[in-house]
Formats: C-alpha cells, structure tokens, sequence
C-alpha cells in the first residue's frame, strides 16, 4: 500500500498531476453547479456567474501583473525571500482597489442581489487580494517546477469551496450570497496554504518600483485573459437575461475543461522557455498541449451529450449545443496559454498584452449583436472566436510559423511523455 501511494505522490509531482488534479477539482466544480443551479435555478446559477466572474476578474486586474513578474525573477533571482515579501505587501494593499469596485458594481452589473447578496459580494470583492497573495506563491513554486505543491495550492480554493457548499446543500441555505461565502472560504484557504510552502521570513522589501513596471508591462495580457475567460459571463447577463446565461455558465465551464492541460504543460515549459528561447522549443510545445487538449476536448464533448440532463437537470440541456462550441475555444486557450510563457519567458509583456487585448476586443464586438440575435449560442459562438483571434495573434507576434503548430500523431504522443514529467522521444521537428 505505501509503495502504490508513493507511486501516486511521485505521479502527481509531474505536469501531468498538475492537469490531472485541476480535472479532479473542475470535475467536483460538475458537482456542485448541478447542486447550486437545481437550489436556486438557472436565474440565481446567471446570477452567481456573474459575481463570481466579477471577483475573479478583479482578482487578476489588481494584481497588476506582479505575479508574472514574481514567476520570471523567481527563476533568475537570488533573493528569493526579498522578492516574495515585496510583492506580499503590494497584495495587502491591492484590498482598497478591490472593495472600490465591488461597491460601484453592486450599484450597477449587479444591482438585483438583496441586501445578504450585497454584503457576501463585498466581502469576496476585498479578499481577492488574497488572491493576488496566493497567485504570487504559486508563481514561485512553478518557477521551482514544484508540481505537487502547484496542483495542490491550486486545488484546495475549489476543494473548500465544494467543501461548503456541500455543507450549505444539505442544512438546506443555499442562495446567491451562500455561494458567495463559499468562494471567500475557498480563497482564504488557498491563502494559509501558500503562506506555508513559500516563506519570506527575514527577506526585506526592496525594487517595489521596478517590480510594478514589469508586472504592469504582463498586467494588460494577465487581465485581459482572464477577462476573455470571465467577462462575457457577467456581460452577457443583461444581454440575454439570468436563464440563458446559467445555460451558458455550464457550457462554458464544460469548454474550460481542456485547459488545465494548458496549465500543466506551462509549468513544464516555463523554465525551459527562459534557458531556451528558440522558435522551434515554442512551436513544439504548442503542437503537443494542443494534441492533448483535442483529445481532452473529444472526451468531453461525448460525455456531454448525456452527462448535462443528467447532472444539471433536462431544463439545462440546451447547455450540450453550447458546449461543443466553448470546448472548441477551450482548445485554442490552451494553445495561447503556451504561447503566454514563451512571451513571459521573453519578457515581452506588451506584446503578450497586444495579443490578448485583440481577442477580447473581438470576443466583446461579437458577443453583443450575436447575443441579441442568437441569445446563449451567439454568446458561446462570440467567445469561442474571441480565443481563436487571440491564439491566431500570439501565434503571429511570437514569430511562430502557423503549419508549425498544427499538431501531428507524433505531437500526441510525445505529449504524453512530457505531460508524465519525462524527455520526449526523439528530436523535434525541426531539430
């Protein structure tokens, strides 16, 4: 039994644990929005993807780009804990920011929560600098190849939050605002644990300034990204109303499945990006996220059609049409989160921004008439090209040759090995 569970633990400290854990947690993630959606229907499930769109967009936007910036001198710095604790203290700082947008969003987007959903969305709002905290410690452990400890930081917010919810299903207290509670619990648990496992004792704040211009020469990208995967959920509501968009909230959390192979792949690429910043190391690593993200993508797409009903319930089977469209844009996200670290590698911030800043532009500009015109499958269809022009766009600026980055047979399974946390076999293609 203890060899089988070291077997397990050394499994997990590979990209492949990474992607393997963050499926594992999106999966309870299909647990709860069927037990949230069939307590407060598809309205109140339009209404918690609003909000929770809006904390995790604002999560990212106060951020300001430093936790990008912390990944790439983590790499190259000697001074571990200085760095850490310098960017601690500017994620303390960012909960001003973050309660002044949750306070001018509960006057507008979100102006129909009651008084309970008010208070839980304010709460949530100013802890997401705990957010910035915790995505700060992540950075460093990818820039450590720490894999256990990535998948785990960034599992336990979604661990808790299923945790409570479950809690809160069964005494029969569940709403907007509960979910709300739940979210809160989750970030402040991600916070303790990466508090743990990264430390910065005895480290001193220094090159505040210099740390702010490279963050905010990554923040533009950083947060249109997120904003690409989150906005058009809290755009959308006024656009199509509450039920549609908890039919496009499933949908689009189906599509979301295939990047956490994008995330587990970036974590294995990303130090190898900055000793090696040749075209073909990046165009390689394309080619093999996005062979494991199409067959990621497949599975899902066929356990749609039944899993939906049966999970969420037959009022939320229109969500299966949907799904296939955002799995489509799931595929190309992970492609542009490659292309992502090699920008990050290259310290080319404002590119990397350019490019993201170009799908939002696109995904925006197409969700409001196809919205209006086609209701959750316009919105859907808006986003899914959205991803497709940001991919396009990095694929371009990066320099990077478009037939260079169409997966092969051979791309699947030298994927495979890399995302197992070993050498692929064999030289490149271009090698």
């Amino acid at each position: 039994m203890r060899r089988f569970l070291k077997r397990v633990v050394r499994l997990l400290d590979t990209p492949a644990g990474i992607s393997i854990g963050r499926m594992s947690t999106q999966s309870l993630s299909l647990v709860t929005a069927p037990i949230i959606a069939q307590a407060i229907g598809p309205a109140g499930r339009g209404m918690t993807a609003a909000t929770l769109a809006a904390v995790t967009i604002s999560g990212v936007a106060i951020g300001l780009g430093v936790p990008l910036a912390v990944r790439r001198r983590a790499v190259l710095s000697e001074d571990r804990r200085d760095l850490v604790r310098t960017a601690r203290l500017f994620a303390w700082v960012t909960a001003l920011p973050a309660l002044a947008i949750g306070i001018i969003l509960s006057f507008t987007l979100v102006a129909s929560l009651d008084p309970a959903g008010h208070i839980a969305f304010l709460v949530a709002m100013t802890c997401a600098a705990l957010t910035v905290s915790w995505g700060i410690d992540t950075q460093v452990l990818v820039a450590d190849r720490r894999y256990f400890r990535i998948l785990w930081l960034g599992s336990i917010q979604t661990v808790a939050y299923f945790v409570v919810i479950l809690a809160l299903w069964i005494a029969g207290a569940m709403s907007v605002a509960a979910v709300l509670w739940a979210y809160t619990a989750g970030t402040l648990a991600a916070f303790i644990l990466g508090r743990c496992w990264v430390r910065s004792r005895g480290g001193r704040v220094k090159e505040v300034r210099s740390l702010l211009g490279e963050g905010l020469r990554l923040w533009g990208s950083q947060a249109a990204e997120v904003a690409s995967a989150r906005l058009d959920q809290l755009l959308v509501l006024p656009i199509i109303g509450a039920a549609p968009t908890g039919l496009y909230s499933v949908a689009a959390t189906m599509g979301a499945l295939p990047v956490s192979i994008g995330i587990g792949f970036g974590a294995a690429s990303f130090r190898g990006f900055v000793e090696d910043r040749r075209r073909e190391r990046f165009e390689e690593a394309v080619r093999m996220a996005t062979a494991m993200a199409f067959t990621l993508a497949v599975v899902v797409a066929l356990a749609s059609i039944p899993g939906i009903p049966l999970l969420f319930g037959p009022e939320f089977a229109g969500s299966v049409p949907l799904a296939f469209i955002t799995l489509v844009g799931g595929i190309a996200v992970v492609g542009t989160y490659i292309c992502s670290m090699a920008f990050v590698a290259l310290d080319q911030g404002l590119r990397m921004t350019l490019v993201q800043t170009i799908g939002l532009a696109v995904g925006i500009a197409l969700l409001v008439p196809a919205g209006y015109l086609w209701g959750a499958t316009g919105a859907a269809a808006a986003s899914t090209v959205g991803y497709l022009a940001t991919f396009g766009s990095a694929v371009a600026l990066l320099g990077l040759r478009p037939w260079k980055v169409i997966p092969l047979l051979p791309d699947f399974r030298r994927g495979i090995r890399v995302f197992l946390g070993r050498r692929p076999e064999g030289p490149s293609a271009d090698s």
